[in-house]
């Protein structure tokens, strides 16, 4: 094999296991099985075996990455990692998302959100070595009725228009009403 083919192979074989890295990288009790808090949630439409989801806040998990809360005391919710699988987009891609779930009754300010996904992603950046390069996404779930707007729409477009660095990419933070697929936010 020559050495393009290798490196190809090499790559490929990396890139697939980005689930099972990270598996093995965190205390199984941080391993969450479902997107959801405080009436929040994120579905996910892929077999269990090709995603992994992480809880951001589990206490052993930042003692063991030496990794805090942000300034203000929070810290993004979860990770979510899957490896690609077939050909449908956004899943024939390996990602990352960390996601900030907005269910409870507090208003959060967009420099909140902010601070709390700079967070999460502290702990990402640990958690997943530069040589994966998965494509990253940030993604705040927020859940909305008519007598209590949770995050006004002109905070959401403020939102997305203001990056963080992910292993020195800019990542822009993308909004996801609550109960909807995660697919939708990565397109």
């Amino acid at each position: 094999m020559n050495g393009l083919k290798q490196l190809t192979a090499k790559k490929t074989e990396t890139m697939a296991s980005i689930v099972n890295h990270i598996g093995a990288s965190i205390p199984p009790c941080s391993e969450a099985a479902e997107i959801k808090e405080k009436g929040c949630q994120a579905s996910v439409t892929l077999n269990k075996a090709d995603y992994i989801i992480v809880n951001l806040n589990n206490n052993e998990l930042n003692r063991l990455y030496g990794t805090s809360k942000s300034k203000e005391g929070r810290k993004a919710d979860f990770l979510f990692a899957n490896d690609a699988t077939g050909n449908k987009t956004p899943w024939n891609k390996s990602r990352v998302v960390v996601l900030e779930l907005k269910g409870g009754k507090s208003k959060r300010t967009v420099n909140d959100f902010i601070s709390q996904l700079k967070a999460g992603v502290k702990l990402a950046e640990k958690l997943i070595p530069t040589e994966f390069e998965p494509i990253f996404h940030l993604v705040l779930v927020y859940t909305e009725n008519k007598t209590e707007n949770r995050i006004p729409p002109r905070d959401r477009k403020r939102l997305g228009r203001l990056p963080i660095e992910f292993h020195g990419k800019s990542v822009y933070i993308k909004t996801l009403k609550s109960g909807k697929d995660l697919s939708k936010a990565l397109i």
